[in-house]
């Protein structure tokens, strides 16, 4: 099975809601997955549809068409089709949260690419209560790419280094599936991390051995199959302060994330971690809906 089959990138007509397309233009490159432009209008209106040359009324008895309208979304729409990309624009009527869903689920193999700022509904998914539905309902991976005024806007992006942070336990080891066949598609090197947490009353020298006998055991299984190269990086403290600081400054092309996971990882993702990648505009977040049934455990743990 491919690893994505339909890419949904939800765009309000706002500018920095469009940094997201060059990231949806990538999977779409690595997966051939056609890519579904999703805008949602909050209030029934008229649209042009270029193709039957005739007005087409997006109301309660019509909340989702597919056609071309060039007043809405022209310009990014043919930046992805003149790469030789697969466009289907869609457009629903309804609260933002609920349609973006209603469509992801039409989808087979789903991934939602959307940028963290944008103006109306792209705002409230990423930084309200929407987005806390999205990334816990939609039946796929969500990538949430930082946003960015138009003249900064990458034209192109390449995933050469994809970074996995792991907690020791094996929700957060879910991530890897992925990460590990998106990394030979973009013939990007694999880097995992793991903090050793310490305190006054723990053993920090205990705790970092622990942490890298546990990813060099992670690593040496995944080497066995692998073809993509696999680095290794400890970090020392508090494990959302130190993440948040390793992914500042190394810049990774892609984060790859479990969104549920015990100790660490659980504050990595619902706290003050996710808020300081997305508000600070640090990288690519793509978050990854973890299953309780941990029984296939994809690595040996120390």
């Amino acid at each position: 099975m491919p690893l994505f089959e339909t890419i949904v990138l939800p765009l309000d007509g706002s500018e920095p809601s469009e940094s997201a397309l060059p990231y949806a233009a990538a999977l779409a490159e690595l997966t051939s997955a056609p890519i579904v432009v999703l805008h949602v209008l909050e209030e029934m209106r008229p649209v042009f549809d270029a193709h039957r040359g005739e007005v087409v009324w997006i109301s309660p008895e019509q909340p989702r068409v597919e056609l071309e309208a060039p007043e809405l979304l022209e310009e990014p729409i043919s930046r992805l089709r003149a790469a030789g990309l697969s466009v289907r624009p869609v457009f629903r009527l309804g609260d933002p949260a609920a349609e973006i869903l209603a469509e992801v689920k039409r989808w087979p193999a789903p991934v939602v690419v959307l940028a963290s700022h944008g103006r109306g509904g792209i705002e409230r998914l990423v930084l309200g209560s929407v987005a806390d539905r999205v990334a816990r309902e939609a039946p796929g991976p969500v990538l949430v790419v930082p946003a960015v005024p138009t003249p900064e806007q990458l034209r192109r992006v390449e995933f050469r280094t994809i970074l996995v942070p792991l907690d020791g336990s094996p929700l957060s080891e879910q991530a890897l599936p992925v990460a590990l066949e998106l990394a030979p598609l973009a013939r990007a090197s694999l880097v995992l991390v793991r903090s050793a947490e310490s305190s006054p009353a723990s053993d920090s020298g205990r705790s970092q051995r622990e942490a890298e006998d546990y990813l060099r055991q992670v690593g040496e299984a995944l080497a066995r199959s692998a073809t993509t190269p696999i680095l290794r990086q400890v970090l020392s403290g508090d494990p959302a302060e130190q993440l948040s600081r390793f992914i500042a400054s190394e810049r990774p092309d892609l984060v790859v994330m479990a969104t549920h996971g015990r100790s660490g990882l659980a504050r990595w993702i619902l706290g003050s971690v996710t808020e300081r990648l997305l508000t600070g505009r640090v990288a690519p977040l793509l978050l990854l809906r973890a299953r309780d049934d941990t029984s296939q455990r994809p690595t040996s743990k120390a």
